[in-house]
């Protein structure tokens, strides 16, 4: 007997996690809590993921690894590289786009990064933004969007302006996270933009 084809993959039940996360947090919520949001019952999630915890660490090991998607989706032609570098710091926020939900979610990714195999995996995705930063940066510099300047320092701080962002929007859960993150990230790079000459 063939086994039942499954009505909810596996991916669209991650993606109901998170909502639950970022709605309830990671703490709060349950196996029912999720089972609700997807459509499925708890049994089921136990037969999928063995356990909430395993089904939470998948959920962050998903969204971790994907993050590094972002650079390579915000490529556009019309765009020069400091554009596509912005864009890129600010689409893997999304995730975090309310400030309400902000909070919940890096309590959990933080609680979920003391897994040793998801922090090996944290490592990875942030030594990946920092070099597509730098990659960037270099083009910017070359093509002139950038004055003289040391893009692994800036590269450095952007990305930390980016995670600074996204605390402090936990803290006070005020205005959109994307937008503030995206108007810190761009104030960085704002005294390194190369300057029209004036004659």
């Amino acid at each position: 007997m063939s086994p039942r084809p499954r009505t909810v993959n596996d991916d669209a039940i991650l993606d109901a996690t998170g909502r639950v996360v970022g709605r309830l947090g990671f703490h709060r919520l349950t196996l029912a809590d999720i089972a609700l949001e997807c459509g499925l019952s708890a049994a089921t999630l136990i037969q999928r993921f063995g356990s909430k915890h395993k089904l939470l660490l998948q959920l962050a090991m998903r969204d971790d690894a994907g993050s590094a998607d972002a650079f390579a989706n915000a490529f556009r032609p019309d765009q020069g590289p400091l554009d596509q570098l912005i864009d890129a710091l600010t689409a893997i926020v999304l995730p975090f786009a309310a400030p309400d939900s902000a909070a919940n979610l890096i309590c959990f990714r933080l609680a979920q990064s003391n897994e040793p195999e998801l922090h090996d995996q944290l490592v990875s995705t942030l030594d990946a933004e920092l070099a597509s930063s730098i990659e960037l940066l270099d083009e910017a510099l070359a093509d002139g969007e950038l004055s003289d300047c040391d893009p692994n320092a800036i590269a450095r701080a952007l990305i930390d302006v980016r995670n600074g962002s996204l605390m402090s929007c936990a803290l006070d859960r005020q205005g959109d996270v994307r937008s503030r993150v995206r108007a810190t990230v761009d104030a960085v790079l704002e005294p390194w933009r190369a300057r029209p000459r004036v004659r």
